[in-house]
């Protein structure tokens, strides 16, 4: 059995919770009953959330479009940066074919101007003898 003197301050507490419980509902209600909009202020509403909403819908396009520009714009750098290099090999390249040409020009100027240069070279790589000549061939040749 409950004791009379404990039971009286869990009714308190129990009396105390519903009436902050019941004050609550109240206000609740009052600030309902206060701000109930008219037609007006309802359209004013939507026209703000849709605002909202149209606003939040462009700034989601402008982060997709400012993605797709630095996108392209990084591809571009890097086919710049690509055709670049390659740029710097083929200048190389065409320096290396400059002084390629240079020496078969100068080899070509000996050949036409100098007689006994243009007899070593006939002599060397043609194998020709003058009359009277004699040849001697060795298995393995020197390394010129």
């Amino acid at each position: 059995m409950i004791n009379a003197s404990g039971l009286a301050p869990r009714i308190f507490t129990i009396r105390l919770k519903m009436f902050a419980l019941e004050s609550e509902i109240f206000l609740f209600n009052e600030l309902k009953n206060r701000y109930v909009l008219s037609p007006r202020m309802k359209r004013a509403v939507v026209l703000f959330s849709m605002t909202r909403i149209i606003l939040a819908l462009l700034g989601c396009g402008l982060v997709l479009v400012a993605t797709s520009l630095s996108t392209l714009c990084l591809q571009a750098y890097r086919e710049c940066d690509y055709m670049r290099v390659k740029e710097q090999r083929l200048d190389e390249q065409i320096l290396e074919l400059r002084g390629d040409i240079a020496a078969r020009e100068q080899y070509l100027t000996l050949l036409l101007n100098d007689i006994g240069f243009l007899e070593r070279v006939v002599r060397t790589h043609l194998g020709y003898t003058r009359p009277g000549e004699v040849i001697f061939r060795f298995k393995n040749p020197r390394p010129e």
